[in-house]
């Protein structure tokens, strides 16, 4: 069950992307982080899958454009 601190501590992290915290958010963090183990495995969690899409994304931009193929084309048609 999903408890109030944690439930706050969750919040944070997601509004730190978007600004900056003050000084006793960031003491909650650093002290939720320290007492709740289930909290501290999902942020790492979370942070593992944003920094795979960043990586993604960032990897999509240095790419050549691709020609996209139609659907009788991966299927092997021909179309003349």
């Amino acid at each position: 069950m999903l408890r109030l601190r944690c439930y706050v501590f969750g919040n944070l992290v997601r509004e730190s992307e978007n600004r900056e915290l003050i000084r006793e958010e960031l003491t909650f963090l650093e002290n939720h982080r320290t007492e709740c183990e289930m909290c501290r495995h999902r942020e790492a969690n979370n942070q593992c899958k944003l920094d795979a899409v960043k990586s993604h994304e960032a990897e999509d931009k240095i790419e050549e454009p691709r020609t996209t193929r139609s659907i009788l084309d991966n299927l092997g048609f021909r179309v003349n």
